[in-house]
C-alpha cells in the first residue's frame, strides 16, 4: 500500500468517514430500537404470553422479516463501503473481504436485536387470533407466493409511482402557473 493510507488501509479521510458513517448507523438502529420499545409501552400491549411470543416469531419468519432486514442492510451496507474506496486507489480485496464480512456479521445481530424489540409491537397491533391467522396465510402456497413476488411488486409500484409522480407533477406545476397568470402574479 501506498503511504496515503494509514494503517488501517484507507486513505485517512475515508477512514474518518467510514467511523463517521458507521456510529450514525449503529446510533439510528439503536434510536429505532428505543422507539421500538417506548410504542410497545405506549401502546399497553396486552400480556407477551411466551406461546404469543414464540407465535410472532414463526410469523416473522415465515414473513421472511428478519431475512429482508439482513438483505436490506447488507446492500446499504456494502453500498456505503463502496463508496469510500472509489477515492483514491483501493484497498486490497482481502483487506475488502475482512470489513465487509464483519459489516454482514453485525447486521445480522443489529436485525436480531431488532426482531426481539418488534415483537411487542406485531403483539400491540395484531391479537392472538390474528397471529395464527397471518401464520396460516403465510404458510399457504398464496402466502408464500406473496413473499417471494412482494419485493418485486414494491419496487415495479415505486417505478411507476414515480413515472406518474413526474407526470401528474408537470399537470400540477402547469396548472399553478396558468392560475398564477390568471391573477397577474406572473408574465
Amino acid at each position: 500500500m501506498s503511504n496515503k493510507y494509514g494503517s488501517n488501509g484507507f486513505l485517512d479521510s475515508d477512514w474518518s468517514s467510514y467511523r463517521l458513517a458507521f456510529r450514525t448507523i449503529l446510533v439510528g438502529f439503536i434510536c429505532l430500537l428505543a422507539v421500538a420499545q417506548a410504542e410497545a409501552e405506549v401502546e399497553g400491549s396486552a400480556e407477551l404470553t411466551p406461546e404469543l411470543e414464540q407465535d410472532i416469531r414463526v410469523l416473522m419468519e415465515l414473513a421472511g422479516v428478519s431475512e429482508l432486514g439482513a438483505q436490506m442492510g447488507a446492500v446499504v451496507s456494502r453500498s456505503m463501503l463502496e463508496s469510500f474506496w472509489k477515492t483514491g486507489d483501493a484497498p486490497s480485496e482481502g483487506y475488502r473481504e475482512i470489513v465487509l464480512e464483519e459489516t454482514d456479521r453485525w447486521i445480522a445481530d443489529v436485525v436480531e436485536l431488532f426482531s426481539d424489540a418488534a415483537i411487542p409491537l406485531y403483539a400491540n397491533y395484531f391479537s392472538h387470533e390474528e397471529i395464527l391467522a397471518l401464520i396460516e396465510f403465510y404458510d399457504s402456497s398464496i402466502g408464500r407466493k406473496s413473499i417471494r413476488v412482494m419485493p418485486s411488486l414494491m419496487q415495479d409500484s415505486a417505478v411507476l409511482g414515480q413515472e406518474l409522480g413526474m407526470r401528474e407533477a408537470n399537470k400540477l406545476s402547469a396548472a399553478i402557473e396558468k392560475r398564477l397568470r390568471e391573477a397577474g402574479y406572473i408574465d
